[in-house]
């Protein structure tokens, strides 16, 4: 069973300094490094452990060291050869982005080596927020830079007043006439939803129409006042009065037989009796009871609804949750409600969540397995500064290097030693199954130059190994590690 890359990194550390020492005593024997008499390996590594071609290309010799200072080194790995695509023929060093040389280079927009506050230096938080647009830091290392992103959520006190977003949902907005929302004083919006005086009428005789407000102003309304006054002549009998008190009552109320012509609507113990209440069961309409069961006039009305308030029960169609809080947010109708980041928009997923700059970078950069979707969701700053730092020959050693831990199950330092322990690896040569990868990410075949690496994000191996550990813990059956 292999150990995880937690407690093989506490090994690294308390190993690096045993395995200096021990490999220094057998410099000072015989003047070599562990040396082996028998020759190049199975791998093809000769005594002094180099393979072949980084032999020659004088890869792994002694001053191929991990810095461990608080500054950024550039980084030193065996990089392919640079061509020029129109030519074939090489590229001038110069054009090469080395991310950690003090110069921002092609391709870069900062470098990390450059001292904070000096020009070209890496950003490493960003200031906030300025009106509706919010600073938030994308990118990694040499590709890092602060992007301004769009406010979409309301939250009262920052400011903004979000687009979409009104007095109802953001203390920051003011109520503005014709915004579509009814707020404050408003009783209506837009303008040419609001009723007007001639259109505010009753179909019943007992409900006298009043109209209030401005139509211009979004403060126009209609409502209707129930008469109680027994007066003759006006079509109504109100609860409470008779035949003798209002000329409009029937006199025949309790026969049986419903006397139209009287005004009854009704007939107690008959086949039409009187109902008790009124309901038609929507709540978007206002239900209203006139009359009584006494004078046989027993109506009811149904008012519909016009106007999106809050309270009344009733979402009309076309208001969202912002508009009216009897309508329940809903992910995908293009308005960002309550308990959504954002709605329909490039950066937002599919539950109404705000995708960070990194996580979009993310998945430009992977694919669509459900491996890359749990990296890019759990992983993301740490994919983006493996495979998006702005220098390509780094990012190519990195991203070669967790593919072959993906592609083989391993992460961190078990992916180079293998089962064996790291003392064995020092000794005897590493085991693992991505060695290659690592020591060309690493520009080293030293063990214990490699080990040091392993938690220092300042090198290709450093990163590749924080993704791996990412990875490990947040995407293991996603990427059957």
């Amino acid at each position: 069973m292999r150990l995880s890359f937690g407690s093989r990194a506490q090994l690294a550390v308390g190993g690096l300094l045993s395995l200096t020492l021990l490999f220094s005593a057998c410099n000072s024997v015989d003047g070599s490094l562990l040396r082996r008499d028998a020759g190049p390996d199975e791998r093809g590594r000769d005594a002094s452990g180099l393979m072949g071609e980084q032999r020659d290309a004088g890869v792994g010799q002694a001053g191929a060291t991990s810095s461990s200072s608080d500054t950024p080194q550039a980084e030193a790995s065996v990089a392919p050869d640079v061509t020029d695509d129109d030519t074939g023929e090489a590229a001038p060093q110069g054009d090469v982005t080395v991310c950690g040389n003090g110069m921002v280079d092609p391709e870069e927009r900062c470098d990390v080596a450059i001292v904070a506050g000096e020009d070209g230096a890496c950003p490493t938080a960003c200031i906030g927020s300025s009106g509706c647009m919010l600073e938030t830091l994308a990118g990694g290392r040499c590709s890092a830079e602060c992007v301004q992103v769009e406010i979409l959520e309301a939250n009262e006190g920052d400011g903004c007043c979000p687009s979409g977003q009104n007095a109802n949902t953001d203390g920051d907005c003011e109520a503005q006439c014709g915004n579509g929302a009814v707020e404050g004083e408003e009783r209506c919006d837009p303008v040419d939803s609001c009723v007007t005086a001639a259109e505010c009428v009753s179909t019943d005789a007992c409900l006298a129409p009043r109209y209030r407000g401005d139509a211009s102003a979004c403060t126009a309304e209609c409502s209707f006042d129930a008469i109680d006054t027994c007066s003759g002549g006006d079509g109504c009998c109100p609860d409470g009065c008779d035949a003798g008190t209002d000329s409009d009552c029937s006199s025949t109320c309790g026969d049986g037989v419903i006397d139209d012509g009287s005004g009854e609507t009704c007939e107690p113990g008959s086949a039409t009796p009187c109902p008790a209440s009124c309901s038609d069961g929507d709540t978007c309409t206002e239900d209203v009871r006139t009359g009584s069961e006494a004078n046989c006039n027993v109506r009811c009305t149904y008012n519909a609804i016009a106007q999106a308030i809050g309270g009344d029960g009733c979402c009309l169609p076309g208001n969202n949750a912002n508009d009216d809080t009897d309508c329940t947010p809903e992910c995908g109708n293009g308005a960002v409600e309550p308990g959504e980041e954002c709605d329909g928009q490039a950066d937002c997923d599919g539950d109404c969540n705000r995708i960070s700059p990194n996580t979009q970078i993310c998945e430009d950069t992977l694919g669509d397995t459900p491996c890359d979707v749990c990296q890019c969701e759990s992983c993301a700053d740490e994919i983006v500064n493996c495979r998006a730092s702005g220098d390509a020959t780094s990012d190519m050693h990195c991203g070669a290097v967790v593919d072959c831990g993906l592609a083989n199950a391993c992460t961190g330092i078990d992916c180079y030693c293998g089962a064996i322990s790291l003392l064995d690896c020092g000794l005897s040569g590493p085991q693992g199954d991505c060695i290659p990868e690592i020591e060309a990410a690493a520009g080293t075949t030293d063990p214990i130059a490699i080990a040091g690496m392993v938690e220092n994000t300042d090198n290709p191996v450093g990163r590749a190994f924080a993704v791996g550990q990412c990875g490990g813990a947040a995407c293991v059956s996603e990427c059957n590690l």
